[in-house]
């Protein structure tokens, strides 16, 4: 799900929004390493969770299904195996975007870009 940007919209802002919000799941601030960008990920479990990115110079904020943990991704699975868990999670990661995202638009007054 991609959302608008709006000046008033920031990580820390998003991420204390989110840790009140879904106090089911695990909401954290995180760096990728290599990249050097900043993200939230929402996790249910090491198979169901969303990163939230904002890319500013395309004024969005896009919300993506993934696997948050490294060792699910790991190819050392094969891609056959990481395809089918892909499979089985997608709904339940769907759910939690759909959850997330209208928790900001509600809270931010943005809207679906």
């Amino acid at each position: 799900m991609d959302l608008e940007l709006k000046p008033e919209i920031t990580f820390e802002g998003m991420n204390e929004l989110l840790t009140k919000e879904l106090p089911q799941y695990k909401v954290k601030l995180l760096k990728n390493p290599v990249a050097r960008f900043q993200y939230i990920q929402v996790e249910k479990s090491a198979f169901v969770g969303i990163w939230i990115r904002i890319l500013e110079k395309k004024g969005i904020i896009k919300l993506i299904n993934t696997m948050p943990s490294a060792l699910a991704r790991a190819p050392i699975l094969g891609l056959v195996v990481t395809g089918i868990l892909f499979g089985f999670t997608a709904s339940a990661q769907t759910k939690i975007n759909n959850e997330a995202g209208e928790i900001l638009m509600k809270h931010y007054n943005t809207q679906k870009k």
